[in-house]
């Protein structure tokens, strides 16, 4: 029987992206469906874990607790082994507040996200496929069918583990049919995205050389549970991690002499022992009962835009690309806490004409340059020629054992120099030196401070769903004065926008008229906040809901700044 229903964002795709963006919304109480075609949470190993910069973009939305508490400790070691160099991580340096990266399948990362929606009081609704969409002028009509229950490991589109390795086709009835109204739709589906697809879009790119063979498997063998290896040799590359959630070895194999290398008939057991033991040297390895078997080939690809009228694409739907590095899925999660204010602004009839299209601006080009990361990540990580495989050797050798060198690889690797350097939401209104830790564009620091007279880190202050404007009137407070009259200038913008004050010393507040027990006076009596962000003449700073600073100033002129926010938010709320 066909339903017809409205909602103002419709999702479609329960991955942890659509689950991160979902999570966001409800915090941000905007009203919002989650459509996914399964009919449970992921099954099967894909994306293996979180870098730092990952975690510090969840904890704004309140998910880095519960990720944390159900991440895998410590971080397991990896080994490199390439021809004659042998570089041996052990645990990473600290790096405050969260580790350069967690181990977690995504298995378990899924689990984590829909147990915390519900928390919020929102569910999946599962076996429930994406059919097409209609636009208009003012929203979307989108086509969802319902099926019936069917074998977990066929809707995965595996089927069942056959001798063969060949998956059987899941038999999807259908139940029934819903015609959904929405104001916005969000492709999250992935990248085969039907979403996507029915935007006409394709995906623009190339595809890299070669392929691997991907499997969860039992492997026996003398390496233990806690240590992944990947060995790279003249043969071809292995990398191997243990899953705890499925408690299988979780298996990549290239074989550059397979002769069915390049076809897409999967080797049986006994060709990809062999290949195993051969590039990783294990003679003694044995392999058996694989869960599954199947093909990974490297696209790097993305569409010629993200937004197409009221549908907008995040994650894998928007780009795909090399997993070397362990980019994508963290990449789709900063997607969806980008979007996610922008679109809720737009919802309340909050935001500016055009901000919601920066959305499209920033990911977009991050997009790319990932690309380009991912694809030399590969050619180090998974090098197929002889001076790749040696200076890709020596670059693993040298990071292992230096840690300046370690520290360097893990920051980029872990997305810390992220930033929105130079785009149209950036203004850094008065010159600084390249080298200056901290500009307009950049993350906002993590420095202790307290915040509602309670111990605290300033990057509390992203707990509000609002923006905050950080006012500094300088270490005499001559400047106090002006920051009022801000105050005062963008009272109308209080829904949407949190004006905070950093004082020195509670008696400063107090004596300036300032409760230090609001939670919009930051104490910085150590002097953490002025030394990370360099404050030293008074100056207001612009700090997103997604934790980047969008604006740094020290014209402290009301009517600037007015201007500035305006390509924020709607110009009736300037009153």
């Amino acid at each position: 029987m066909a339903k017809a229903g409205r909602t103002d964002v419709l999702i479609v795709g329960a991955g942890p992206v659509g689950l991160a963006l979902a999570n966001e919304l409800a915090r941000r109480e905007i009203d919002f469906r989650i459509v996914d075609a399964l009919p449970e949470p992921m099954v099967r190993s894909k994306a293996h874990g979180f870098m730092g910069h990952t975690i510090e973009v969840l904890d704004i939305i309140g998910l880095a607790k519960p990720i944390m508490e159900s991440a895998q400790r410590p971080v397991p070691h990896v080994e490199f082994r390439n021809g004659p160099f042998t570089a041996h991580f052990g645990e990473p340096p600290h790096h405050d507040p969260y580790p350069y990266s967690v181990a977690i399948m995504q298995q378990r990362i899924e689990r984590v996200f829909e147990a915390e929606l519900g928390r919020r009081g929102r569910a999946v609704e599962r076996s429930t496929r994406f059919v097409g969409l209609e636009q208009d002028d003012e929203g979307v009509t989108v086509h969802l069918e319902r099926t019936g229950k069917v074998d977990v490991e066929l809707a995965y589109g595996f089927g069942t583990t056959v001798p063969s390795g060949r998956a059987a086709k899941a038999d999807t009835p259908v139940v029934g049919t819903e015609t959904v109204r929405a104001r916005w739709v969000v492709g999250a589906d992935g990248a085969h995205s039907k979403v996507r697809e029915a935007l006409g879009l394709t995906m623009d790119g190339f595809s890299m050389p070669g392929a691997q063979w991907v499997t969860e498997i039992d492997v026996e063998w003398d390496r233990p549970r806690d240590l992944a290896g990947t060995f790279v040799t003249a043969d071809g590359s292995v990398a191997a991690m243990y899953d705890p959630f499925t408690t299988k070895w979780h298996v990549f194999v290239e074989d550059f002499f397979r002769p069915s290398a390049k076809g897409d008939e999967p080797p049986t057991v006994d060709e990809l022992t062999a290949s195993f033991r051969r590039i990783t040297g294990h003679k003694e390895a044995v392999l058996s009962n694989p869960g599954w078997i199947t093909r990974l080939e490297v696209h790097q690809r993305m569409p010629e835009r993200f937004i197409s009228g009221y549908a907008v694409l995040i994650g894998d739907a928007a780009h795909v690309h090399s997993a070397a590095g362990g980019q994508g899925m963290n990449t789709g999660i900063q997607d969806a806490v980008n979007l996610a204010w922008k679109l809720d602004l737009t919802l309340r009839g909050a935001a500016s004409p055009g901000l919601l299209a920066t959305y499209e601006e920033e990911r977009r080009a991050n997009a790319k340059r990932l690309l380009m990361a991912t694809e030399r990540n590969t050619h180090v990580m998974l090098p197929r020629k002889l001076l790749r495989r040696l200076k890709a050797g020596l670059i693993m050798k040298v990071a292992s054992v230096w840690e300046p060198a370690e520290r360097r690889l893990l920051a980029r690797v872990a997305m810390y120099r992220q930033n929105r350097r130079g785009f149209s939401l950036t203004r850094q209104a008065y010159p600084v030196k390249k080298s200056e830790a901290v500009q307009a564009g950049d993350f906002l620091p993590h420095a202790p401070c307290r915040v509602g007279a309670t111990g605290s880190v300033l990057r509390d202050i992203l707990h509000d769903r609002r923006a905050s404007l950080l006012l500094y009137a300088g270490p005499d407070e001559e400047g106090f004065d002006a920051c009022r009259t801000i105050e005062k200038r963008l009272a109308s913008l209080n829904e949407h926008l949190c004006v905070r004050h950093i004082v020195i010393t509670e008696h400063r507040a107090m004596r300036v008229g300032l409760d230090p027990a609001d939670d919009a006076v930051v104490i910085d009596g150590l002097g953490n906040v002025r030394r990370t962000l360099g404050l030293g003449a008074p100056e207001a700073v612009w700090v997103r809901p997604d934790g980047y600073i969008g604006l740094r100033t020290r014209d402290l002129d009301p009517e600037g700044i007015v201007a500035y926010l305006q390509s924020v938010y709607a110009e009736q709320l300037f009153v």
